[in-house]
């Protein structure tokens, strides 16, 4: 004979596993497996994000290397027009050379500029200037016409002694340089040692 007691019991049992795997189930469908797709989505938003973040950087590096760049061609684009102007400016040229000579204890007794010449990618002014001094000052004017402002070449150089020795009076023949408005860098200005010639001329 069946016991109706154990029957109930077992019954009850599974009504209350089938419950329980039911709610997990319910749980799972709504509440569960939305979290995790969520999550997933939230993950892969983030992942997103970190992408345009690290495509950003290299922009904004870019854009920084670009910038720091054009500031330092503008900059070495304004050194070049210095040196090598876009015309001749022979009144700022001659006051320059007039300062070099005082700063080397020279006496600048003339100075003649001549007509600019082109020569392709620069122009050229040959410049005549005779200068007195003794030969420490001499060689200081010509160490600072190394280094001036302007694009400055010595051609040749005449030396003489006269009336007033120990000071040696020099003629110099020099150029300098324009550059053309087109051009955007330095044009390679040719080279030429300076033909050194020396005359004596007695005191009286």
């Amino acid at each position: 004979m069946i016991d109706m007691n154990k029957l109930a019991m077992k019954q009850q049992v599974i009504i209350l596993v089938a419950v329980f795997v039911l709610i997990v189930a319910l749980f799972y469908v709504f509440a569960w497996s939305p979290q995790v797709a969520r999550l997933a989505e939230l993950d892969q938003q983030r992942a997103t994000e970190e992408t345009k973040l690290e495509t950003s950087k290299s922009m904004l590096a870019m854009l920084v290397q670009v910038r720091q760049n054009a500031s330092e061609s503008e900059f070495e684009l304004v050194k070049i027009r210095t040196k090598m102007p876009s015309q001749p400016e022979l009144p700022t040229l001659i006051v320059a050379l007039q300062n070099i000579a005082d700063d080397a204890g020279v006496d600048l007794q003339s100075i003649t500029p001549g007509m600019p010449t082109s020569q392709g990618d620069y122009g050229e002014v040959a410049i005549s200037a005779s200068v007195s001094g003794s030969y420490v000052s001499i060689i200081d004017f010509l160490k600072r016409l190394e280094k001036a402002s302007r694009e400055l070449r010595v051609n040749t150089i005449n030396v003489a002694t006269g009336q007033n020795y120990p000071d040696l009076d020099v003629k110099l023949a020099m150029s300098a340089f324009t550059m053309n408005d087109t051009t955007q860098t330095a044009p390679a200005v040719p080279s030429q040692n300076a033909a050194v010639s020396q005359t004596a001329t007695a005191a009286n």
